[in-house]
């Protein structure tokens, strides 16, 4: 199996909300977006990405650069958004604005204060699923993404 296909099925794999979530990281890291992509809806960011992934007679050499950039890119955004401080962060976050929200019901806030709760209430399940996902990404990286799985499968393809 390719690294690229690896990492579609791997995306695959994953519930709507997180792929949703790695459309927007592909979006905003690798294909280095404007706003224009970022309007279009994560499940067409999502197709953008499987699109990128599964270009057919892409090189070995070209796939392998793919396959990195995609480590690089979501391994940032994973180790860095997706830390016990960030998930702190945010909910501190969240906790402020609804806070704000409900001491001046008339604000700019309080239309959001529901939506709001409602993401804080969903953070501690949100949490839990990407620990997963991290746990899955490691394994990914491990079989296909490493430096020797990327060398191994391009000396087979040559």
């Amino acid at each position: 199996m390719s690294p690229l296909e690896a990492i579609t099925r791997w995306v695959e794999t994953q519930d709507p909300e997180v792929q949703g979530d790695i459309g927007a990281c592909a979006g905003f890291y690798l294909f280095e977006s404007d706003d224009a992509f970022l309007e279009l809806g994560k499940p067409k960011q999502v197709e953008a990405l499987k699109q990128w992934l599964s270009e057919s007679n892409v090189p070995a050499y070209r796939a392998v650069g793919r396959a990195l950039r995609f480590r690089a890119c979501f391994g940032y955004f994973i180790g860095c958004w997706f830390s016990d401080a960030e998930w702190k962060a945010a909910e501190n976050f969240l906790r402020k604005v609804i806070a704000e929200a409900t001491s001046a019901p008339n604000s700019e806030d309080a239309r959001f204060a529901l939506a709001l709760q409602q993401r804080l209430n969903a953070l501690p399940a949100r949490k839990r699923r990407w620990r997963h996902v991290r746990a899955s990404w490691r394994e990914l990286v491990q079989a296909h993404l490493s430096d020797q799985a990327l060398r191994d499968w391009s000396l087979a393809e040559d």
